[in-house]
């Protein structure tokens, strides 16, 4: 989205009734995820007409914004001075949500701070984050990674942020919709063709294995594999030299460690995975189902074997597959966030974009608003590789 389609009518700093000194300790997650770039999200909502005249909406709609943002920050202290009102955390913004609609009888000057449901008070202890075995032997939380994950020129201990891509200024934007009738055509599809589609192991992952044919297939294996497999398709259609792919994608860690986490742990608890996949698999004919049972398989594998298993060799492939040119999609986003579910006041969200895809060869991915059981597909590409990419996404989904 251009900069110029945007009228800012009003900045201004919004602060807790009180803000103790916070400060919360770095563990291992946070060493690996905070050097990558945000996840940035717009939340767009139609207000109803008694919320959209310009002098209710100026004197009423925003001053209730800003009082929830501030008891909101009540409760994530640590955030207070660190968030912007444009793009905030999804659990912090469930919460400003919630106090929102729900707390009318709290002024700006109240002396109490409206309290918050069970399962969106933020959990802080750090201390539940075990000693986790991810270099081969015991590590604690505040042994720096090894140099060879970020390179070897790199310092483990820096927080910069990595180099990244500029914002691909010649691309555009795109959402795509898969309903549940659409999944269950393509888990369908996946689930008849499994015993039929070879998959041929490279040496280099001849322990990896493709596991034997599920009962069931979730929304994120069929909505990745298929995503990147148009996308693939699509490039390589365009630009032939692009025939070299992966796909990386993040996990949940939190009911996967030795001691589960609360769910509403709020911290980094994710751990990254490579699908291991042959470069050229995603554009070969059945790529939907080759890359669909490789996502299956390695999530199965990880569940078997431990959320960690081969994080050391996944490091090292990652650096080895960018210096040989491999193309890296990658997530954003889950289809069990429910970001459609924040509704302050005037109902739930008409349209939620991952605007920080754009700076990577990344999918943004999201709950349908309007299916229940459906996926969002969010792409940033170049114009021709984008109608061929659309053309692809919804020819696939017609009756064969």
């Amino acid at each position: 989205m251009a900069s110029n389609n945007i009228k800012i009518h009003q900045q201004c700093r919004v602060a807790p009734p009180s803000a103790p000194q916070t400060s919360l300790p770095l563990v291992f997650f946070d060493m690996f995820w905070l050097r990558f770039h945000p996840v940035e999200r717009i939340f767009f909502y139609t207000l109803p007409i008694t919320h959209s005249n310009p002098s209710i909406f100026f004197t009423q709609v925003v001053p209730k914004l800003k009082t929830s943002l501030s008891h909101t920050l009540q409760h994530f202290s640590p955030l207070a001075g660190n968030v912007f009102l444009q793009a905030c955390r999804s659990v912090h913004l469930k919460a400003w949500a919630s106090l929102c609609k729900t707390n009318d009888d709290h002024s700006e000057s109240s002396s109490s701070t409206p309290s918050l449901p069970p399962e969106l008070e933020p959990f802080f202890d750090r201390t539940v984050i075990e000693t986790v075995s991810v270099f081969g032997s015991s590590s604690s939380n505040d042994k720096p990674l090894p140099k060879k994950w970020f390179g070897e020129d790199s310092d483990p201990r820096c927080l910069k942020l990595l180099p990244f891509p500029p914002r691909l200024e010649d691309h555009v934007r795109g959402s795509f919709v898969l309903t549940g009738a659409d999944l269950d055509k393509l888990r369908n599809r996946v689930l008849s063709k499994w015993d039929s589609v070879d998959i041929v192991e490279e040496e280099s992952n001849a322990n990896s294995g493709v596991s034997s044919k599920p009962t069931k297939l979730s929304t994120f294996v069929l909505t990745c594999a298929y995503a990147t497999v148009c996308i693939a398709k699509a490039w390589h259609g365009v630009e032939k030299e692009k025939n070299k792919f992966c796909f990386g994608f993040s996990v949940d860690c939190r009911s996967r460690l030795q001691t589960p986490i609360p769910e509403n742990y709020f911290g980094n608890c994710v751990w990254g995975h490579l699908a291991d996949a042959k470069p050229s698999e995603f554009i070969e004919e059945e790529g939907f189902v080759i890359i669909a049972k490789r996502i299956h398989s390695k999530i199965k594998q990880m569940l078997d074997e431990g959320v960690f298993h081969g994080a050391d060799i996944t490091a090292r492939r990652f650096i080895t597959l960018a210096k040989e040119g491999f193309e890296t999609f990658g997530i954003a986003g889950s289809n069990r966030f429910g970001v459609y579910g924040n509704d302050f006041g005037w109902g739930k969200p008409s349209k939620v974009e991952i605007v920080s895809i754009d700076r990577a060869l990344t999918i943004g991915l999201a709950e349908n608003r309007d299916n229940k059981g459906g996926a969002e597909v969010g792409v940033v590409l170049k114009k021709p590789v984008m109608k061929l990419f659309a053309t692809l996404f919804y020819g696939g989904l017609s009756d064969e």
